[in-house]
């Protein structure tokens, strides 16, 4: 039911509007991992598909930038209208031969998250393509150095282990390619606070989780949101949808952590009234409508309340909210994950 998801959204979206551009306060992040390997489908994009993507942004004069060039201008208030950000995660080969041509050929830049363990190994990039690759304009930024399940392990061990992967990883960058990276994925997306401490308190500039939505001003700059791209979630239809989403307003969330600490868990939302329909708020669990909402309307806020109808049962879960602008404009979008640490895999 999982692959669902983006199906179930896409025509929950379609049926009540019209799709819009960005504004200029908000842009959205887009996550790929393989491109043309047939043999992942879940996380591979097919390389005309990936194509016919970059065409689509050329096509409606999207400004797209790196992670970095992007927050910068977001920080600052520069960032142009209909900005679009392109990762990928991992630093597989096929991005060599499967995107950096494409990119080349739309001039489009990108941002590459290593993972520095698995480097030269397998299917994975090596230092001297990856130096090829920053060469090239491509952003080179640090997916940690073993991609472990961080929230596995308690506060403390946390803080030190994630600590010492990161300078690990960050070493091997500075000895392969002269320099440390300053924009920084999760592994799986997951993350907490003690993770985040740490980040910041070493220069990163910003970090991307891996629940949806668009990024705006007021985003939580260390878990921006990205829309995952491959050969269920990429198709055009799916791809325009998300590329022309909104932010939805947020003032407050509790929790904002993703651990899971009672389940089912229960998510409160303040929104910025007057900028979204409330009777047409739609909360989903995974992509479908299993989600129990309650709302309730202040004076300055609408406070959204969601929890599930059974307990979740997935190591991640995505809460995911849609709601039409008032000014009928366009939807926003928002989740929230929740990770299950008692479940591996």
């Amino acid at each position: 039911m999982r692959y669902l998801t983006g199906i179930i959204l896409l025509f929950s979206l379609m049926l009540c509007g019209k799709f819009s551009l960005s504004q200029a306060d908000e842009l959205v992040c887009l996550v790929y991992h393989r491109f043309g390997d047939e043999r992942y489908p879940s996380t591979n994009i097919q390389t005309q598909v990936f194509e016919r993507q970059l065409r689509y942004f050329q096509d409606q004069n999207f400004n797209l930038f790196t992670l970095s060039d992007a927050i910068r201008k977001l920080k600052d208030n520069s960032l142009p209208k209909k900005s679009a950000v392109i990762t990928i995660d991992d630093g597989y080969r096929s991005f060599l031969t499967g995107a950096m041509p494409i990119l080349e050929k739309y001039n489009v830049p990108a941002t590459l998250f290593i993972n520095t363990e698995t480097v030269g190994s397998g299917d994975y990039l090596n230092w001297q393509e990856i130096r090829n690759i920053k060469e090239k304009g491509i952003e080179i930024g640090n997916h940690s150095h073993a991609h472990d399940h961080f929230l596995n392990l308690n506060d403390d061990k946390r803080k030190q282990y994630f600590l010492e992967d990161l300078k690990t990883s960050s070493n091997l960058f500075k000895e392969n390619l002269g320099f440390k990276p300053i924009v920084y994925s999760y592994p799986y997306g997951e993350w907490d606070q003690t993770m985040q401490d740490v980040l910041k308190a070493n220069g990163i500039l910003c970090a991307a989780a891996q629940n949806s939505g668009a990024i705006s001003s007021s985003s939580n700059l260390f878990a921006l949101p990205r829309f995952p791209m491959n050969e269920i979630y990429g198709k055009m239809e799916s791809f325009i949808t998300k590329v022309n989403i909104h932010a939805l307003p947020i003032l407050w969330v509790e929790p904002e952590q993703p651990l899971l600490k009672n389940n089912p868990p229960v998510l409160q939302i303040g929104i910025e009234k007057n900028k979204i329909i409330e009777e047409q708020i739609n909360c989903f669990v995974d992509g479908e409508k299993s989600c129990i909402k309650s709302i309730t309307s202040r004076e300055n806020e609408i406070v959204l309340k969601i929890v599930t109808e059974k307990p979740l049962s997935d190591r991640r879960t995505l809460y995911t909210i849609t709601a039409p602008l008032i000014s009928g404009k366009g939807w926003c979008w928002y989740s929230h994950l929740w990770v299950k640490t008692d479940v591996s895999e």
